[in-house]
């Protein structure tokens, strides 16, 4: 098993990224923003700080139903892709007033578009009750490696459709039963893959200049943190 955390906004500016490192962290996935409204503040320094410390980096999009899926993505990829290492995230957790099966033809959608833009295709984020009750997933999205969160427990339920596969990573401490070097709270993460074998491959993940879209709107957003 290989330890992770995943920070946002909510965990502020400046944190002990070498101590983190040092404390046995092997990687970090960082919020970028959510839907087409908001940029995460911190993204910025979390990201440069936990590269500075030699960490592996990813990022993730918290997923809003209600807003354009392919404007959502093209953002995302525009914040998460200039400098890091891992795959692509889809944080699918809210359905933010959208019929379920809407909500799922939107995700779908995003999912397309990102893995075009980033040649990988991305990991679901999730949780049981909203997967298996509110959205009624089923297996629409079950060729995606999955990262399930379920605390307090031995080992996380998993939706049906991935039964056979598995979880890829569990968000196992969400809750503050655990706590970063200098006492902050995150969510940690296991995963069953190394850093390096999660990676992402040769296509055009990583990049070295954030990428333009010309023609859409510009996006002067509102930022967290």
């Amino acid at each position: 098993m290989h330890l992770g955390i995943d920070v946002s906004f909510a965990q502020g500016k400046g944190l002990p990224w070498k101590d983190i490192a040092s404390s046995g962290v092997e990687f970090a996935i960082i919020r970028t923003g959510q839907g087409t409204r908001i940029i995460d503040g911190s993204y910025e320094n979390h990201r440069d700080g936990a590269l500075d410390a030699r960490l592996w980096v990813g990022t993730y999009h918290f997923f809003e139903p209600d807003a354009d899926p392919v404007a959502q993505a093209r953002q995302y990829h525009r914040l998460g892709a200039f400098g890091t290492q891992l795959p692509p995230v889809l944080d699918f957790e809210a359905l933010r007033g959208v019929a379920p099966g809407l909500a799922l033809e939107r995700a779908v959608t995003w999912c397309e578009e990102t893995a075009q833009l980033w040649g990988e295709q991305p990991i679901l984020y999730t949780y049981p009750n909203f997967w298996e009750n509110e959205l009624k997933g089923g297996d629409r999205l079950a060729h995606l490696r999955l990262w399930i969160a379920h605390y307090g427990v031995e080992k996380p339920w998993l939706p049906k459709a991935w039964d056979k596969a598995g979880w890829t990573l569990w968000q196992f401490d969400g809750d503050g039963g655990k706590r970063l070097p200098g006492g902050k709270d995150s969510d940690f993460v296991w995963s069953t893959l190394s850093p390096e074998d999660l990676a992402l491959g040769a296509g055009p993940g990583c990049l070295d200049t954030p990428p333009a879209y010309p023609g859409e709107p510009g996006w002067k957003l509102c930022q967290d943190g």
